[in-house]
């Protein structure tokens, strides 16, 4: 596993708070997640819950505190000595194995482990474009959750020219543009794709789960075709997240083949599943390098990766301005400078909006649904496999074309 770097970790808990919250290391000292001491069940489980705990559950009327239906959450307060891992298994244990989760932290997939932080480039477009007007985007909408749109970085790029949705807040700091270079990386592959971000990763990069679904909604009411999202966490004894798998219920499943979800893999360089990439409903995609062949050694792999597409030194929109890394392999470089609206930067989170693009340009051409339209794709990457890969991307033009 890529060693997570202390400093980064560091700068989550000084944007979340370090009170309530929850940091749970592996063997080897490093961070595994981060939790809310917050517990998370459906509301029928909630009598079960609250009785083991020998608490009064709060009345029907307020126990819906996000717009799913069933989903209950609520602080605790633990014993001495007693960690959340110690209630969790006790719960498993008396109220069913899984039944109560933690509230998790997801974030997004560049410079957590092994990826790298934006670095300058000379390139003014994206080195690599979709220019085949059969296969555009047209009239498919693509939802990425992210950290928001910088308008000052969309109004100075043509292939970003349209690209709607929630300004990204002031304070995102360290992962400033993240949402922008996301939704120009999909317009790169699908250039004429009505793009809309939703403002989620707000918090240093980082979300926690039970406060993205109510964006996910949100995101699903724009109707998209895909919905593109570039983070994760992995969690307890990889178990799911709850709250993700209640949203699919309620407002996913029902949609059919009418959308699909992408979602980025990670960058642990190991097989461990990353959440929300790792459910068999959403598409999970690692990363290649620059070279369109090689695993990236920073992406997650496995089974569980349906497939993998260029995350290394992908270039797209930057804001300008001046940047200090903080990150090891980073780190010990000077501080950058960024003149001409453009970077480089590496990670699966750029990986799943090439695969978004791919799918939006491919259902622009076929006219059929999107999952229809990501079989192809995927049928074109395994065509094209090779040793160690269930799938890859190695020509994102043939990808998007007829």
């Amino acid at each position: 596993m890529a060693q997570r770097s202390d400093v980064q970790v560091d700068k989550i808990l000084d944007a979340v708070g370090r009170d309530n919250v929850d940091v749970h290391r592996g063997p080897d000292g490093t961070v595994d997640y981060i939790r809310r001491r917050r517990l998370l069940t459906d509301v029928d489980a909630v009598e079960d819950v609250y009785g083991h705990l020998k608490r009064t559950p709060p009345p029907q009327s307020q126990r819906r505190s996000t717009r799913l239906e069933k989903l209950h959450r609520f602080d605790v307060d633990l014993e001495p000595d007693q960690t959340l891992d110690d209630l969790l298994d006790d719960l498993d244990r008396n109220v069913g194995e899984g039944t109560v989760t933690a509230d998790y932290l997801l974030h997004v997939c560049t410079t957590w482990c092994g990826a790298t932080e934006p670095q300058p480039t000379t390139a003014t477009e994206p080195l690599d474009r979709n220019t085949d007007r059969a296969a555009t985007g047209k009239d498919v909408r693509v939802s990425v959750v992210d950290t928001g749109r910088l308008l000052r970085v969309v109004r100075a790029h043509p292939w970003l020219d349209g690209v709607r949705g929630d300004d990204e807040p002031a304070n995102i700091g360290h992962y400033a543009g993240h949402g922008t270079f996301v939704a120009g990386v999909v317009r790169a592959y699908a250039p004429e794709a009505d793009v809309k971000v939703e403002s989620v990763t707000t918090m240093g990069g980082t979300v926690f789960e039970s406060d993205m679904v109510d964006q996910l909604i949100e995101a699903v009411s724009f109707d998209p075709h895909v919905i593109s999202f570039s983070g994760g966490t992995r969690t307890r004894g990889d178990r799911p997240l709850k709250s993700f798998e209640m949203f699919y219920e309620q407002y996913l499943k029902d949609r059919g083949d009418e959308t699909v979800f992408v979602c980025a893999a990670g960058n642990d360089g190991d097989e461990g599943l990353f959440w929300p990439a790792a459910f068999d409903w959403a598409v999970g995609v690692g990363a290649l390098d620059e070279d369109h062949e090689s695993l990236a050694g920073y992406s997650n792999r496995g089974e569980w990766v349906d497939v993998y597409a260029l995350g290394t030194d992908v270039v797209n929109a930057y804001p300008n301005g001046t940047y200090t890394y903080q990150e090891p392999p980073d780190s010990s470089l000077p501080p950058a400078t960024f003149t001409n609206g453009m970077a480089s930067w590496s990670g699966t989170s750029f990986a799943a909006p090439m695969v978004a693009g791919l799918i939006a340009a491919r259902l622009s051409w076929n006219g059929a649904d999107a999952r229809t339209s990501w079989n192809q794709v995927k049928a074109l990457a395994v065509a094209d496999a090779g040793a160690g890969l269930d799938a890859r991307l190695r020509d994102a033009r043939a990808a998007s074309r007829p």
